[in-house]
């Protein structure tokens, strides 16, 4: 059995690792699966993953201990890793383009960003190749690069092969000169066809600037990668943390992203607030310490010794000394007030192969979010089923925005347009810069007629829709305004929240785009514990589950409960 899926299958059935490395375990299982199926584009090749694997444990590091250096010996976490990226293949090439990587301080970042950059240094395809290695300071920059040089200088093979400039902060490979740059976050590059991107410690990025111009410059570079590679932080509102999220969800398998790679070996916390002294208790936890720590924590009594001075220190001081134990060791983004809607797992156990089109002739509920002129625009309709409701959505957004927003937002709206999941508008006279609410409100209608729904209420978000009134009772004659604010919303969303929890509405797996919404969405509880959907980390892009949550407190309205419409009528006159 090849060591990649060896690691795979002895990390579940030991159950101890963190959910998100069990679930990048499983991915692969999965996936092998998935490439045995006829027409399966899917290759798993194990003797290259094994040839990489191989190839690093050539290398040679320095022992402090023996002062002398020894032959690398991979750790079975990193051995994953390497034979991940090479050994898997789609359409007859390297399938993963995009590597997100997070594993607490100490625990070998370096060496991955070093052996990378070499490996990709040998096999770029094309003459003058370029590899970067990047911090948000040179110092940072440096790291990786470093690190390469000193597997350079140790192997002879490799010394006559490369030419190190110290004073440039370059490596060049004298065969197909490939060069392996260090560069910070405010060096500027004129136009970079990096065949490789490493960006290291991305959470200390304040801008994703240096991340999009490199990604920017692989488009016509098939096999080019972007490796972001880090550990957890502190900000988050910064691109990493969404990444972080995106990441999760992908390896989860709420989202598909079939060419990134995800490797997060973080320790599993309680929630802070929901269970205080559990989550205590798992600070303290040497099983939790070994989740983020893989190597650093492998089978060191001297290791595990630092570990818990470092523990005892953080417990009795607190403060910052405890922030950091959390964010640094146990590689968790300080998110103590971070609360998710739902978790990945509990929406992507709620998809099926249903569409709208099984529902047809029947009675709805519409929510809809119009947004600024120039954001993202949705409608969602509910339709009860006297069983689970199901939940059919719609997104708009005008055309000339697509590129912004898709740097913006990191999301693929190209994508999920070419899927029919988003519309683009052109607005006349404005060159397809605002949303076109004549042409939502007319999608909105076909949509409708072509199933033969009929609309039992309309709920709507104020903003933006003053103008359209006359227009939505056209659609409906019992509109709903519906204030977006905790008092308004505390009942809808814990009812749909725990609706989900508890596998109680369905959808359309294929939707991406809800999906994205749904997973991305947080909620925050003011003084009085009311619940409301927090847009701030989604960037604002979340109007799907906005107008789920307006569709979804009119279905409440009318539910025939005499325990609880008396409550919801009276709420609703207090809006």
């Amino acid at each position: 059995m090849d060591r990649v899926t060896e690691y795979a299958r002895k990390t579940i059935a030991d159950g101890t690792a963190c959910k998100a490395v069990i679930q990048a375990c499983n991915r692969h299982l999965c996936d092998l699966r998935r490439a045995g199926l006829p027409g399966s584009d899917l290759e798993w090749d194990a003797a290259e993953a094994d040839k990489y694997i191989r190839f690093a444990e050539k290398l040679h590091y320095y022992d402090d201990a023996q002062k002398r250096s020894l032959p690398l010996r991979l750790k079975p976490f990193q051995a994953f890793i390497i034979g991940s990226v090479f050994g898997w293949k789609k359409g007859g090439i390297r399938r993963f383009t995009d590597l997100y990587i997070q594993i607490a301080r100490k625990n070998g970042k370096s060496f991955l960003s070093a052996f990378f950059a070499l490996a990709f240094s040998f096999v770029c395809p094309i003459r003058d190749g370029e590899i970067y290695c990047t911090g948000t300071e040179q110092k940072n920059a440096l790291l990786a690069w470093r690190e390469i040089k000193k597997f350079i200088e140790r192997e002879p093979a490799l010394r006559k092969r490369y030419k190190i400039m110290e004073y440039r902060s370059e490596i060049l490979n004298l065969r197909n000169k490939t060069s392996i740059k260090a560069i910070s976050g405010n060096t500027e590059i004129d136009g970079p066809k990096p065949y490789c991107a490493i960006i290291d410690e991305y959470h200390l990025h304040p801008t994703d600037a240096m991340y999009t111009v490199l990604r920017d410059g692989m488009i016509n570079l098939p096999g080019a990668l972007s490796i972001v590679i880090t550990t957890a932080g502190f900000d988050l509102n910064r691109d990493c943390y969404r990444q972080y999220k995106f990441a999760k969800n992908v390896v989860a398998g709420a989202i598909k992203q079939d060419n990134l790679f995800v490797f997060i070996a973080e320790a599993d916390l309680p929630d802070a607030h929901d269970a205080p002294e559990a989550y205590e208790r798992a600070l303290w936890d040497v099983e939790k310490w070994k989740q983020a720590n893989p190597l650093f924590l492998d089978g060191s009594g001297v290791a595990l010794q630092k570990m818990k001075d470092k523990a005892d220190e953080a417990r009795e001081l607190g403060g910052t000394r405890l922030r950091d134990f959390i964010v640094k060791h146990l590689n968790c983004w300080r998110a103590v007030g971070s609360n998710p809607f739902v978790p990945a797992e509990a929406w992507a156990r709620c998809g099926t192969d249903k569409k709208l089109s099984d529902f047809s002739g029947r009675e709805c509920f519409v929510g809809l979010d119009l947004s600024s002129k120039n954001d993202l625009a949705s409608y969602t309709i509910l339709v009860p089923t006297g069983g689970k409701p199901y939940v059919y959505s719609h997104s708009f957004m005008p055309k000339a925005r697509l590129a912004q927003h898709i740097r913006s937002d990191k999301a693929p709206y190209d994508v999920w347009a070419e899927k029919g999941l988003l519309t683009l508008t052109v607005s006349g006279g404005d060159n397809g810069y605002i949303l076109d609410y004549d042409f939502i409100l007319e999608h909105l209608k076909k949509t409708l007629a072509d199933n033969r729904l009929t609309v039992r209420m309309l709920g709507y978000d104020p903003m933006g829709a003053s103008g359209i009134i006359s227009r939505l009772e056209e659609i409906c004659s019992e509109l709903v305004e519906i204030g977006q604010y905790p008092k308004s919303l505390n009942d809808t969303v814990r009812h749909c929240q725990g609706t989900i929890l508890g596998g109680g509405v369905e959808y359309d797996s294929a939707n991406e785009l809800l999906t994205w919404s749904i997973v991305n969405a947080e909620v925050v509880t003011d003084s009085k514990k009311q619940m409301i959907i927090e847009k701030k980390l989604a960037e604002k892009r979340i109007d799907p589950i906005d107008a789920l949550l307006d569709c979804w407190k009119c279905w409440l309205i009318t539910r025939p409960d005499p325990e609880t419409a008396d409550d919801w009528f009276d709420i609703m006159s207090k809006l």
